[in-house]
């Protein structure tokens, strides 16, 4: 796998940034898990989401043309 991680900060904001080259489907507004065992994954991107929420943050999850990014903010005043 190839994966570009990205962490900066800046005055009470902290940025994060992850891609990844993987193949994943988005279906409707969320990112169904593509690992074997399904029962005990796929609640990842909600977990991420709700810490996202209790930071008054802003999460955004996108695919495209093979590349997988997640991009948080995170306001830490």
């Amino acid at each position: 796998h190839d994966y570009k991680l990205g962490l900066h900060s800046m005055k009470n904001t902290l940025y994060k940034n992850n891609q990844q080259l993987t193949t994943c489907a988005k279906i409707g507004d969320g990112f169904p898990t593509t690992k074997k065992q399904k029962e005990l994954h796929g609640i990842g991107l909600k977990s991420i989401q709700n810490a996202v929420d209790s930071y008054a943050g802003n999460l955004r999850a996108e695919y495209e043309d093979g590349i997988f990014e997640l991009s948080i903010i995170l306001n830490t005043k």
